[in-house]
Parts: structure tokens; sequence; C-alpha cells
């Protein structure tokens, strides 16, 4: 059930948004503008239905925290140079913990469904995978249709270290492998939380 720390996430995460959106107006360009709308969007339905889709503070949180992350690519957080976490780029970061969230959110929508467990991790596994599939793909068309593009619809990749395959290819490829080691995290938190709860 929502909450006033709810209530504070959303406000904050679509203030966020708005402030990106205001920031790339100011700056002339429209780099980032469709992925906040969309992120606006998503966040106010998953406020709305909050109870249907059986989320919690932490769950809805969480996808919030890792569409900012993404909203952070604004202000160069995508940079291979400078933003590096240990050995992990930004972009590694986000992805994966993207693929984490979207997993053990739809476990939640699931939660209360009769099907049997096995079919919801098959589900949830081909729904995560195939959610980050359609990202990529819109991020590599991006590349394709305007190299010089950012954000959702562009890409912001570091060299390619395999000589024969462009840049926008191997983002693609990386990111779809760290996605799937998301999906798969998410499913052992799921796993162990669900074990433990029994």
């Amino acid at each position: 059930m929502k909450n006033k720390l709810t209530n504070y996430s959303y406000a904050i995460f679509i203030s966020f948004f708005l402030f990106v959106i205001a920031f790339a107006l100011k700056s002339g360009d429209k780099y980032y503008i469709l992925d906040s709308i969309l992120f606006i969007i998503f966040m106010t339905l998953f406020y709305f239905y909050f109870e249907k889709m059986n989320l919690d503070n932490f769950t809805f949180a969480f996808l919030g925290i890792v569409m900012a992350m993404h909203g952070m690519g604004r202000f160069g957080f995508f940079n291979y140079d400078v933003y590096r976490f240990w050995i992990f780029p930004w972009d590694t970061l986000t992805h994966f913990f993207a693929s984490f969230a979207i997993t053990i959110a739809l476990f939640k929508v699931l939660q209360d469904s009769r099907i049997s467990y096995s079919w919801k991790v098959f589900i949830v596994m081909m729904a995560s995978v195939g959610i980050a599939t359609v990202g990529e793909f819109s991020e590599f068309f991006g590349a394709i249709k305007s190299p010089t593009g950012r954000g959702l619809f562009g890409i912001e990749a570091g060299p390619s270290p395999i000589p024969w395959f462009s840049e926008d290819y191997w983002d693609t490829m990386k990111d779809l492998v760290i996605n799937a080691a998301g999906s798969l995290v998410g499913f052992g938190w799921h796993h162990i939380f669900r074990k433990r709860k029994v």
C-alpha cells in the first residue's frame, strides 16, 4: 500500500526528470527529453497502479533509481573515462541494475498469480530479457539513423575492443549480456527472499 514514502519518492523522481527536460531545453538540444517524458509516464503508471502491481516502496524506488541512472547520462555520466565505479562503467551499472529492477518488479506483478512457480520464472525471465532487447534495439536503430544522437535513440559507447565490431554493435551485444546477468541476479534475489518467507 502506498504511504508517505511512496509519495515523496514519486515527487523526487518526477522533479528530477522535469529538471532533465528543462536542462536540455535550456542547453538548446533535445538530448534525453524523450527519455525523461517516458520515465515520467512509467513512474506515474507505477504510482497509480502501485497496489494492483503488488509493488512495495523498495521496488518502486529501485525502478525510479535505474531510470534516474539513465537520465544522469544527460550530465555526462556515460563518459567512460570519468564515471567509473571500481572496474564498472556507468553504462554497465545502469543496464545491470535496470534488468535487476525489472525482474523483481515482474515477480511482484505475478505474486498472486495461480500459475506454477516454474512458469512464473519462465515468464519473468523471458519478459525481462525481452524488455531489455527492445531497449537495446532502439539504441542500435538510433545509432544507425542518427550517429550523433544521445539518449534513448542514440548511443554513447566506448570504443570496441574487437577491431571488426563497430562501436554501436559492440555496445548493443555487451549491454544485452549485462542485462541478462542483471535478470539472473534479480531471479536469485527473488528466489532467496521467497524461500525465507516460506
